[in-house]
């Protein structure tokens, strides 16, 4: 019993013994195995790049660099130097109006908004500053003791009626009536009789080309009930850019747009840089369901059978055609001369005498003008369309704009149709090689019915076919539905929209016009420009630039401080280097005019490269953008 005893304990300590020296073995296995890989990331120490930060053997133990921190490695992400989320591969969400909202969450990704809005203005349709939910008349400017309406027509045209000049003129047609007489006949009218000096009224502009996918964008949540009333929205744009094989513009070339069953779908002249915007369906209830398009003149002959729409660049066409040394001009005004009118009439009648003075002495020596107007009121009214048909003697056109008063209308839409059918139709504008600019100038839309909706497409239309560009002015108390139907016409017939502003202090409100920003000039200043920017055509025989830019722009370039992009060579041939230290968010070239001709997105920080060598011989324009900062710089191409 005691041997028993002695061989049980004997075998006790000896398990004990060896369940010891295990765990002591597996303790220093465990030791040794640490000092191998001390960042224990399967790596030996003495093989591993990094051997105190566990990293994948594809990197030689080393933990893939993440610049930014934001837990995407640098191999995988698309936007090293800033932090983004896994799901948009290390980028940060963009958030293109700056309002905290990222785009893909913003219901307006293009105009800043509340985050209780869905990224999206309040909105204030008219801008008369009573937001839509406390305004009684939404669609119109109005006045916070009308309730956010205007003041009623009929207190207006007595208010008209009654003021001091219709007064003296009343006084003067009666006195003419009863002695037979009459003070024009034989007798050369003062530049400023009864009328204020000109130079008093202020205005901007805003040309929705330079601005593409912002009218894309502000047609949507804006506008959109007026394209769908009206049923005309101009978005499928098909722009073509013409010049010779001198790299001079071919001015006046008649163009047609053909669908796949080489139909005629829309007809458009190119200005005098050699542009021309053709139109696929800018009908809502007529969609084109072609495949492929064509461009050729209008004799049939095909100039291109690769088409594309305007998201980039333009269809540039090259030509073997002469350069053209002289294009007469036809000048047309076009003038509400309602009731409602009658705040700001006399003064709209001083900028146009200006106007029609500078342009005789500013192309006296170059350009052969002919003048025509047509002033309109409404149905029931004295007259509904009152026309004076060109004429190369400015003097008649000025006596002709003298005699004209507001009187008439009542109600808010005029006879915007039957005034387009009268200067469209019936002034006789020319039919060889001329610029043709007709200014529009109003403060209420067209009467709405379906048979008007076909005129007006049918009239701007022929406006465009004939080369015709219509120019709008929005006078006072214009409300947003006038805004987008003008702003259609000027878009269909290769134009600009422009409007008249508080800044004057005359007349009634003035509504803001949709767009993020404008320049204020004045109004026989803005006028000018545009006349002389699309009627002065480039020397055949030596380099020329065209000095009347869009004002925004040259006002940018006047504001440049310190730009941190630098181009070269400026002047150049064509090829244009750009360097940056900073990713460009984008960069746009337009010409001298403000229409956008190319668009870049994202380019890499460091040099780039744009080549316009291809575009005619004249002035460009060229933004940058980096983050929230535009640098802009003049190009000259030789």
């Amino acid at each position: 019993m005691k041997k028993l005893g002695t061989t049980i304990l004997a075998l006790g300590l000896l398990i004990a013994c060896k369940t010891k020296t295990a765990a002591d073995q597996s303790k220093d296995t465990g030791n040794i195995s640490i000092k191998k890989d001390k960042d224990q990331d399967g790596i030996k120490s003495r093989k591993d790049k990094c051997p105190e930060i566990a990293g994948p053997i594809e990197n030689k133990g080393c933990p893939w660099p993440d610049m930014d921190g934001d837990d995407v490695p640098d191999k995988e992400d698309q936007c090293k130097e800033v932090s983004g989320p896994m799901e948009n591969n290390g980028c940060p969400f963009p958030d293109t109006d700056g309002d905290t909202i990222i785009d893909k969450d913003d219901a307006c990704p293009a105009v800043a908004g509340p985050a209780e809005n869905n990224g999206c203005p309040w909105p204030d349709t008219d801008g008369d500053g009573i937001l839509d939910k406390d305004d009684a008349c939404p669609t119109v400017p109005g006045l916070p003791e009308y309730n956010g309406c205007p003041k009623p027509k009929a207190m207006v045209a007595m208010e008209v009626e009654s003021s001091p000049r219709n007064s003296a003129a009343g006084a003067k047609l009666a006195s003419a009536k009863k002695t037979g007489k009459s003070e024009a006949k034989g007798k050369k009218v003062k530049a400023n009789e009864e009328f204020p000096d000109a130079g008093k009224l202020t205005a901007g502009e805003v040309n929705d080309f330079s601005k593409w996918n912002y009218w894309q964008d502000i047609a949507i949540p804006v506008l959109s009930e007026y394209k769908d009333q009206w049923k005309i929205f101009p978005d499928k744009r098909v722009s073509v850019q013409l010049v010779n094989k001198d790299k001079k513009p071919i001015i006046g070339k008649k163009l047609r747009l053909l669908n796949d069953k080489k139909e005629i779908i829309w007809e458009a002249v190119s200005d005098n840089k050699g542009n021309a915007e053709l139109w696929i369906a800018p009908r809502t209830d007529n969609q084109s369901l072609s495949k492929k398009y064509f461009i050729t003149d209008d004799k049939g002959k095909m100039l291109s059978a690769k088409v594309t729409l305007f998201k980039k660049e333009q269809n540039i066409i090259t030509m073997d055609a002469p350069c053209l040394q002289k294009r007469n001009l036809d000048l047309a005004f076009v003038v509400d001369a309602t009731g409602s009118m009658g705040d700001e009439i006399s003064f709209l009648q001083a900028e146009l005498l200006d106007v029609l003075r500078k342009v005789e002495k500013k192309l006296q020596n170059t350009t052969d003008v002919r003048y025509g107007s047509v002033f309109y009121r409404d149905h029931g009214d004295e007259y509904v369309t009152r026309e004076f048909d060109f004429s190369d003697k400015a003097e008649n056109m000025v006596n002709f704009i003298k005699k004209q008063n507001a009187s008439g209308g009542g109600d808010t839409p005029e006879a915007v149709v039957e005034a387009l059918d009268s200067s469209i139709d019936k002034l006789s504008w020319s039919k060889g090689n001329s610029t043709k600019i007709m200014f529009l100038i109003l403060d209420a839309s067209p009467h709405y019915s379906e048979e008007n909706i076909n005129k007006i497409y049918d009239k701007i239309r022929l406006a465009a076919k004939k080369g015709i560009t219509i120019i709008p002015l929005a006078a006072s108390d214009t409300d947003k539905e006038t805004e987008y139907i003008m702003r259609t016409f000027a878009l269909l017939t290769n134009g600009t929209y422009t409007f008249l502003t508080n800044h004057s202090g005359i007349g009634n409100n003035h509504i803001e016009p949709t767009t993020d920003s404008y320049e204020v000039e004045k109004l026989n200043d803005l006028f000018l420009r545009l006349i002389l920017q699309r009627s002065t055509i480039p020397s055949c025989q030596k380099p020329s630039h065209n000095e009347f830019i869009n004002k925004k722009i040259e006002v940018e370039i006047q504001n440049k401080v310190n730009p941190k992009v630098k181009i070269y060579p400026n002047p150049t041939r064509g090829l244009i280097n750009i360097q940056s230290d900073k990713q460009l968010d984008e960069l746009y070239v337009y010409d001298f005019s403000g229409k956008i001709l190319i668009k870049k997105e994202k380019l890499p920080k460091g040099n780039n490269k744009i080549d316009i060598t291809s575009y005619p011989q004249g002035l460009y324009l060229m933004r940058c953008r980096y983050g929230k900062h535009w640098d802009t710089f003049k190009i000259i191409k030789n």
